[in-house]
């Protein structure tokens, strides 16, 4: 009676027979639900756990204990703390397994942190007591991380999308069937959603549709998303200028985005003024033309239209990070990536660390989170500092830890490849600072002071393709890290046919510009004991391009069934294909960098094709270097069909192997690139050039 009254009442009358008698099971109960009760949950969870000590099989108790745990989970959730909520979810998990909401919640704290492996991992908990929640069924999917589903989670797809949406959040099924949904599903979903729904999630919707390369429908939400209110206005109005498809269906489909990008931002340097920018933030201009370099046209009048208007944007929001700090470091040089780490990047340029440390500099490297692993900590090591910046501690902070550096010169061994980052170069950051070619297409910002970039790999004229000034290196312009070449291993243990002459081409499928298509065709065509080689790296790529490509082989009479797909696989495995294989088709527009060094390095011809720009033409300055650009492995493309033939009898790759072999020294003598590295850095930090 008294807990009907009042609670706080209950609450005083069962510590009162508490203090009289500690074990007391009654007391604890009343003093349990009476916590409940008046939100009290600490009381609860602790009266709870006495009763369920002392009780540990019956039931209803577990099930208290569990709603105490619940209870005050949601409220750290409501407050904002994931991680006490999610601690509190899974402790009422386990004292009640049954809970109906529990898990559900436990799984919304791990997706709201970012951890999707164990959101599904409380769902499946959850849906295997209540199945038929519709909701978790959605959630779910939304969970998990791979950009396809394997034939056990299709089926469970096409079952839910049979079953009735009624009571199911609109904007979570907006989202979901953002990543596994035809567009006109998305499109429906998205419109149903309430202006505030469609504001909050319209960026994310848009997002995922166009890493599905369905771009005209993540322009269309973009766009949608463009004319909302608060801080992703600007962001989404970017994304709708810039989105273009990320494997493009032909030629003709390259120069209609591209006109169509050049119109929509000469409308948005229109209407910028009229912008409210007060709550803008740097993450909302994390945009970059990454994709942009593969169409195998001039960059520089998109890259520069582009960067002018963030540095125009920067300049009204920032405008003290327009002006240099002071350098009080003329020694001290700051690298700035998110790859240094195992990759391309890390391999590439690893190296400038050791050279600058030897040449007396302070070398001083930022980690953009969340990614680390073990060469990050190597690297840190080399350096006289290496700072991991966690994403939490946003990119202003960022901004602010660099200016205070105040080093005299700051290097992006890439940028465009992580979108964060681009917009930071609209900044002065340090006294100089330079970019590198880790992405090799020039950047379109004034505020870089130079671009470094390998000599023998750049066209006549090259300045006229960037807006930075060159600073031009020697060779491969690196002390490039040359990996352990593995043991042979037989063609049929890499999942090879043993017979034939094999074609390997490794690139990521939105690297093959589409005249690459017939050149293919035609290559096979010429070569009819001859397979091709590809890697499934981004599965959502994978039915376009082959959509793509099967138009070319159909015109020359081409089975596809001699395509040859391989899956990822780590260093030393895809060394060994290299090694299993005849030749390396080079990719048109650009071309290899790292993949032909490693097939250099297997002894692995590559037949290449010499760009109109830098990326483009790096295989065939290593080409040049193993002096095999004038016997044939340097080619115009329309003369591939005739010098395959003869490039893969068995007689002259014996000889062209050698000859790798004996001038790979050559290709990887890094002393005349160092020289002229630190002559170039020397003169930059001293403020001469």
């Amino acid at each position: 009676m008294a807990l009907v009254k009042s609670p706080q009442i209950a609450i005083e009358i069962a510590k009162e027979l508490l203090r009289r008698r500690a074990d007391d099971l009654e007391a604890w109960l009343l003093l349990g639900n009476a916590g409940l009760q008046s939100g009290d949950f600490n009381l609860a969870v602790r009266a709870f756990q006495k009763l369920v000590a002392r009780q540990p099989s019956e039931v209803a108790l577990q099930r208290g204990l569990a709603m105490a745990l619940n209870a005050r989970g949601a409220r750290w959730r409501k407050a904002g703390d994931e991680t006490s909520a999610l601690q509190d979810f899974a402790q009422a998990v386990e004292a009640f397994p049954a809970h109906p909401q529990a898990a559900f919640n436990a799984a919304l704290c791990a997706a709201a942190t970012g951890n999707h492996h164990e959101s599904r991992h409380w769902l499946d908990h959850h849906l295997a007591h209540h199945a038929s929640d519709l909701e978790a069924q959605w959630l779910w999917f939304d969970s998990i991380e791979a950009p396809l589903l394997d034939a056990v989670q299709w089926q469970r797809w096409q079952q839910l999308l049979q079953q009735p949406v009624d009571g199911v959040d609109v904007s979570l099924r907006a989202r979901v069937l953002a990543r596994f949904g035809e567009p006109d599903r998305v499109l429906a979903a998205w419109e149903m959603c309430d202006a505030p729904q469609q504001l909050r999630i319209g960026y994310v919707v848009a997002d995922r549709l166009r890493q599905r390369n369905e771009s005209a429908a993540a322009r269309t939400i973009f766009s949608a998303a463009a004319e909302g209110a608060g801080q992703q206005h600007i962001r989404a109005s970017l994304a709708a200028a810039m989105t273009m498809p990320l494997l493009p269906d032909s030629v003709a489909h390259i120069a209609e985005c591209r006109a169509q990008s050049r119109e929509a931002l000469r409308d948005l340097r229109n209407r910028i003024d009229d912008w409210e920018m007060s709550d803008l933030r740097l993450q909302d201009l994390a945009w970059s033309n990454f994709y942009l370099a593969y169409h195998g046209e001039d960059d520089l009048p998109l890259q520069r239209a582009y960067a002018q208007l963030l540095q125009d944007l920067a300049a009204r929001v920032w405008p003290a990070w327009q002006q240099a700090p002071q350098c009080g470091h003329p020694r001290r040089v700051v690298l700035l990536s998110s790859f240094w780490r195992n990759c391309t990047v890390g391999v590439y340029f690893a190296g400038w660390i050791d050279w600058l440390r030897e040449a007396g500099f302070e070398v001083v490297i930022y980690q953009l989170g969340p990614q680390r692993d073990a060469m990050t900590d190597a690297l840190f090591s080399r350096a006289s500092r290496g700072v991991f910046w966690e994403e939490s501690r946003g990119m202003e902070a960022l901004v602010d830890a660099i200016r205070d550096e105040q080093a005299a010169l700051l290097i992006y061994p890439e940028l465009g490849m992580d979108t964060r980052i681009f917009p930071l170069a609209a900044l002065r950051l340090a006294r100089r600072q330079v970019v590198a070619w880790g992405h090799p297409v020039t950047t379109g910002f004034q505020t870089l002071d130079g671009y470094f970039t390998c000599a023998e790999m750049e066209p006549e004229h090259a300045s006229m393709h960037y807006s930075e000034r060159l600073l031009p290196l020697p060779g491969l312009g690196v002390a490039y890290s040359c990996p352990s070449i593995p043991p042979v291993v037989g063609r049929s243990a890499l999942g090879l046919p043993e017979q034939g002459t094999l074609m390997l081409m490794p690139q990521s499928l939105f690297k093959v510009h589409p005249q690459m298509d017939a050149l293919m065709a035609e290559v096979l065509a010429a070569c009819p004991h001859a397979r091709l080689v590809l890697f499934d790296l981004l599965p959502q790529f994978r039915q376009p391009f082959e959509r793509r490509l099967r138009r070319s082989l159909s015109q020359h009479e081409v089975d596809p069934a001699r395509l040859i797909w391989l899956t990822g696989c780590d260093r030393e495995r895809y060394l060994q294909i290299n090694m299993a294989c005849d030749v390396m088709l080079d990719s048109l527009h650009f071309s290899g960098g790292n993949t032909s060094l490693d097939a250099f390095q297997a002894g692995l011809p590559v037949l290449s094709s010499e760009g109109k720009f830098m990326r483009g033409r790096q295989t065939a300055a290593m080409l040049r270097r193993l002096g095999l650009h004038t016997q044939g492995w340097l080619s115009e493309p329309d003369e591939w069909t005739v010098r395959l033939p003869e490039l893969v009898q068995p007689a002259t790759l014996h000889a062209t192997r050698r000859q790798v072999q004996t001038r790979l020294d050559e290709l990887f003598d890094a002393e005349p690139a160092r020289r002229a590295w630190l002559n170039w850095i020397e003169m930059l930090c001293e403020n001469r050039t």
